[in-house]
């Protein structure tokens, strides 16, 4: 089975009587066709649907990021790139990923900035 020369399967097709296969091999390629397009068009909508779920899971990390920067931005009467550095310098010193920290200071409303117990982290 091949649509628009990409190869997505085979058809065997075995008959046991002989005579008026011309017009057999005729339905049996427009069965085929058909079921390659319609593989085709499977396969785009799975690829589709895991596209969008990327999609959604990284706007969700970039809002939550925001959120994260503007608290501690808030919080520490500090410009918003320097909100993110901290971000990211917590999540590098830590080997956290940096939408868990994010996530963190949203969630719990406490600056990556300082550790548990109020203390500055280095």
């Amino acid at each position: 089975m091949r649509h628009q020369s990409q190869g997505l399967g085979a058809v065997a097709l075995y008959h046991t009587t002989d005579g008026l296969w011309g017009q057999r091999r005729q339905r049996a390629q427009l069965l085929a066709d058909a079921a390659a397009i319609g593989l085709r068009n499977w396969r785009e909508r799975q690829r589709q649907r895991e596209r969008i779920v990327q999609l959604q899971t990284a706007l969700t990390s970039r809002v939550v990021l925001e959120q994260a920067k503007g608290i501690l931005a808030e919080r520490h009467g500090i410009a918003l790139t320097e909100a993110f550095h901290r971000l990211r310098g917590h999540a590098r010193r830590n080997q956290i990923q940096l939408h868990d920290v994010a996530r963190s200071v949203v969630n719990t409303l406490r600056s990556p900035a300082t550790e548990p117990d109020g203390t500055p982290s280095r």
